[in-house]
C-alpha cells in the first residue's frame, strides 16, 4: 500500500523537522529540489509510464488537497488525461544548488544517491515540473550512469493536448509567457508552453526579451542565498519587462520562476504556473 508507507515517512519526517539538503531560511522556494525516493525502492516491481519527479515528501494515494499548489494541478491534469504514473516522494535533494554554489563534493554524493535510488525503479520516463531538476538529470546524471527519458512537464502536457487527452477551454487574459533560463536556454525547449497556450486560444504577446534572449527571474543559480551586485532586484526588472506588454498574466513554467515573481511588489499582472491556468481551462471546458 503506497499510501501508508509513505504516510508513514511523512510524519517522521515532520518529527525530524529537516532535510538532507534543505536551506531552511529560504521555505518552499527550494521546494523544487526534493525530487527523489528512498521509499519507493520497496515498489521497484511496479512498472508504470510516467515516474512524476516533483517537489512534493507526499504519497500519489493522497487527496489532491494534500499536495502543493503546482503539484497539485500536474497531478489532476495526469489523472484527467489516463496517464499511468507514479509520484516519486522523499528527501533527496537533485544537487543542482549544492554545484551551483560550489560543493561539487555535496552535488556528487546526492548524485550517486539518488541513480541508486532511481535505478531501483522500472519506469519509462521521468517528468519534472523544475527545470533545474531537468537540467541534473538530463544533462549531469549521465555522468553517474543515470540514463532515462527525462521530460518538463510541459512536453507531456504539449504532447496530451495535442493528442486530445486534455481539451482545455479558451482564456481571455492577454498574457506573456516567461521563459525559464533552465528549460529554455539550458535545455532548448521553448515550444511546448506556447504550444499549450495556443491550444488555450492565449492572446499571448511576448516580451522584448523573451525565447532565447529571455531574462532571469533572479531564482536560479543560487542567486537567492547570495548578494546580487546592483540597485535592482533581478525578478522586478523582469516584471517591469512584462508590465510592458499590457498582459493581465504573466505564465511561468518553473516554481523557481512563479515565486520569485509573484514577490514582486506594486501594481503587475497576475502571476500563474502554465499548469494551474491549464487545469482551469480543461475544468472550465468539462
Amino acid at each position: 500500500d503506497w499510501s501508508s508507507d509513505v504516510c508513514s515517512f511523512r510524519s517522521g519526517w515532520r518529527r525530524d523537522g529537516l532535510r538532507v539538503g534543505f536551506v531552511p531560511t529560504m521555505g518552499n522556494l527550494h521546494a523544487g529540489h526534493y525530487s527523489l525516493v528512498e521509499l519507493a525502492r520497496q515498489h521497484a516491481d511496479r512498472v508504470v509510464s510516467s515516474v512524476f519527479v516533483n517537489p512534493t515528501q507526499f504519497g500519489p494515494n493522497e487527496d489532491l488537497a494534500a499536495y502543493p499548489r503546482d503539484e497539485e494541478n500536474d497531478i489532476a491534469l495526469l489523472r484527467k488525461a489516463g496517464v499511468d504514473f507514479a509520484v516519486m516522494a522523499g528527501e533527496m535533494d537533485c544537487g543542482d544548488l549544492a554545484r551551483r554554489l560550489g560543493d561539487e563534493a555535496g552535488f556528487q554524493r546526492l548524485a550517486t544517491a539518488n541513480v541508486a535510488a532511481l535505478s531501483a525503479l522500472k519506469f519509462t520516463r521521468i517528468v519534472t515540473m523544475d527545470p533545474h531538476v531537468l537540467h541534473s538529470l538530463r544533462r549531469e546524471y549521465p555522468a553517474f550512469g543515470g540514463q532515462w527519458r527525462v521530460e518538463h512537464h510541459t512536453a507531456v502536457l504539449a504532447e496530451l493536448v495535442a493528442a486530445g487527452r486534455l481539451k482545455p477551454g479558451q482564456v481571455s487574459a492577454r498574457i506573456t509567457y516567461h521563459d525559464p533560463c533552465y528549460l529554455g536556454r539550458y535545455n532548448g525547449e521553448y515550444d511546448a508552453p506556447r504550444a499549450i497556450l495556443t491550444a488555450m486560444g492565449a492572446n499571448l504577446t511576448e516580451m522584448e526579451h523573451s525565447g532565447r534572449r529571455s531574462r532571469c527571474c533572479g531564482g536560479g543559480g543560487g542567486a537567492p542565498l547570495t548578494d546580487v551586485a546592483g540597485e535592482r532586484r533581478i525578478p522586478d526588472v523582469r516584471m517591469d519587462q512584462a508590465r510592458t506588454t499590457g498582459a493581465d498574466l504573466v505564465v511561468a513554467a518553473c516554481p523557481f520562476c512563479t515565486q520569485m515573481l509573484e514577490g514582486v511588489t506594486g501594481p503587475r499582472p497576475a502571476v500563474t504556473d502554465i499548469a494551474e491556468l491549464l487545469w482551469s481551462a480543461v475544468e472550465d471546458e468539462a
